[in-house]
């Protein structure tokens, strides 16, 4: 039985003159080779389902492409809320012993700061 890629990692294999849908698994020190986190053999990573267990490989990558960018989104709002609440403290500040246009543009650029985090959504 001699395979024939035909560049699509994962994809379908030509076996003489049919196509097949579950490639052999690939060498583990194959670029493209992931550890499937069900079964712990390894498949391809461009395949929708694990080539031994039928895991949902894509799903799972997804999910962890989510967490990831939901963790990055949560650490722009922190550091959002620190420059506002940062910006509002010092014009408040600055008010004790100045009531300047640059204060005021301080103060209004905190609030402004602080309200675009408290209303940012995820959408993951």
């Amino acid at each position: 039985m001699n395979h024939h890629f035909n560049g699509n990692f994962g994809g379908d294999y030509v076996e003489g003159d049919k196509h097949s849908n579950r490639p052999d698994s690939p060498d583990p020190d194959h670029p493209n080779a992931i550890e499937c986190p069900q079964c712990w053999k390894t498949t391809w990573v461009g395949t929708e389902k694990c080539v031994h267990c039928e895991y949902d490989i894509k799903g799972y990558l997804y999910r962890i492409d989510r967490d990831r960018r939901k963790a990055e989104f949560d650490k722009r709002v922190t550091l959002s809320y620190v420059a506002g609440s940062f910006c509002l403290m010092v014009s408040i500040i600055l008010m004790q012993f100045s009531s300047s246009l640059i204060v005021a543009i301080l103060f209004i650029i905190g609030l402004l700061i602080f309200g675009a985090a408290s209303s940012a959504k995820f959408q993951g």
